[in-house]
């Protein structure tokens, strides 16, 4: 088994190394990382962040950067759950028209929702690679 992270001296520098599973950490080139604390390494950096109102069947479309690729992007609805939690549903998504032109999605059933959510932009490819 590898050691996937390393918190402490990796060669002369002081850090956090965090490698894909597989990669032990210590050894591990910036393609096999996830995530390390070195400057210059840009995965899981924000590239935009915002506040939208995002509503059932009602997909919200935002603009970002061209990164090259199809961004990872985290929504965050703003809710409570409800007091029946057996009845609540909720599922979000984002769908891709290019690499900067993304339409962000909300399903929801029985929720204390106010219709706003977050949304994170990552550097970081969507499909992982």
């Amino acid at each position: 088994m590898v050691e996937r992270v390393l918190l402490g001296v990796r060669g002369a520098t002081h850090g956090l190394w965090i490698s894909k599973p597989g990669f032990n950490a210590e050894t591990a080139s910036d393609a096999q990382l996830l995530f390390t604390t070195e400057p210059g390494f840009e995965s899981f950096q924000l590239v935009q962040t915002g506040r939208v109102q995002l509503l059932n069947n009602a997909p919200v479309n935002i603009i970002v950067p061209d990164l090259g690729y199809r961004p990872a992007v985290y929504i965050i609805p703003e809710l409570t759950f409800s007091l029946n939690p057996s009845n609540t549903s909720l599922r979000f998504w984002t769908e891709y028209d290019s690499n900067t032109s993304l339409w962000l999605n909300i399903l929801h059933n029985n929720l204390n929702y106010n219709g706003y959510s977050l949304y994170a932009v990552m550097k970081v490819r969507a499909d992982g690679l």
